[in-house]
């Protein structure tokens, strides 16, 4: 798909005025992005290709890659708030669960939904 895109390097990308700002108003470092294309987020991995010695990815392929992460990120959550119920619901019983559920004082952290 990059091949029918306009290239940037990752310096390049994060410079761009279009990326969204991070909340002290600032863009994310070149390195996150060479992180993105490298490890990924929950197993969800940033286009890339290298020109030359330089990684370079497009507008279209960052813009796929945050909607993968998106939803990724919608389906993990929910699975994260069935752990925390089923915690909860542990740290009112004894046992290895309450005391796991006690430590990371899940009522603390749960949000009533």
């Amino acid at each position: 798909m990059l091949q029918d895109e306009q290239l940037y390097s990752f310096l390049q990308i994060a410079r761009a005025d279009w990326l969204p700002r991070r909340s002290n108003g600032r863009t994310p470092h070149f390195q996150t992005f060479m992180r993105w294309a490298k490890v990924g987020i929950f197993g969800v991995r940033l286009e890339s290709v290298r020109v030359g010695m330089t990684l370079c990815t497009s507008r279209e392929a960052i813009q796929r890659f945050f909607d993968r992460v998106s939803e990724v990120m919608d389906g993990r959550s929910c699975m994260f708030l069935n752990r925390m119920c089923a915690l909860r619901e542990l740290a009112g019983e004894g046992g290895a669960g309450g005391a796991i559920a006690r430590r990371f004082d899940v009522g603390r952290m749960m949000v009533e939904v």
